[in-house]
């Protein structure tokens, strides 16, 4: 076998990189870098988004579902005509508090108070039933609704 004289390949190395320029090549690496850098910091923004856009969908969605509830059940309790079905009004109004206190987080201020107005009228009409008046009912109803689609 031929023994590889090293000294030619290192000659011939040598005039190719100096013939390349070093420079293009440190410059080339460092750009690649740069774009690597960036790329990651694009790729960390866009998924805290997702993630933030995620969040903000699942507490929309549970906020709709419980005010939706709780609009319902304030809905049947304004077919409440009489006295003797005013009692079960009153295990209804503190499930409906209950629900309530245990979801403020989902429900914004104005609207946590114009339920609340609303829970208020309700124990009205449970103390004294000659209190009830459709009218409004319906108006305070309407407010919250108006309040909700806003």
């Amino acid at each position: 076998m031929k023994e590889i004289d090293f000294r030619v390949v290192q000659s011939l190395l040598k005039n190719e990189i100096d013939s390349i320029n070093l420079k293009y090549i440190i410059t080339f690496i460092i750009l690649n870098i740069l774009i690597a850098i960036i790329n990651w910091l694009i790729q960390r923004n866009v998924k805290s988004q997702d993630n933030q856009i995620y969040r903000k969908k699942v507490r929309e969605d549970r906020r709709i579902t419980i005010i939706e509830d709780i609009y319902k059940e304030f809905v049947s309790c304004t077919y409440i005509f009489n006295s003797i079905e005013a009692t079960n009004l009153i295990i209804k109004i503190a499930e409906l508090e209950k629900r309530l206190s245990e979801n403020r987080l989902y429900i914004n201020k104005s609207l946590n108070n114009k339920l609340t107005l609303f829970i208020d009228y309700l124990k009205e009409i449970a103390t004294d039933f000659r209190k009830k008046d459709f009218n409004k009912e319906n108006k305070m109803l309407n407010d919250i609704e108006k309040e909700f689609n806003n």
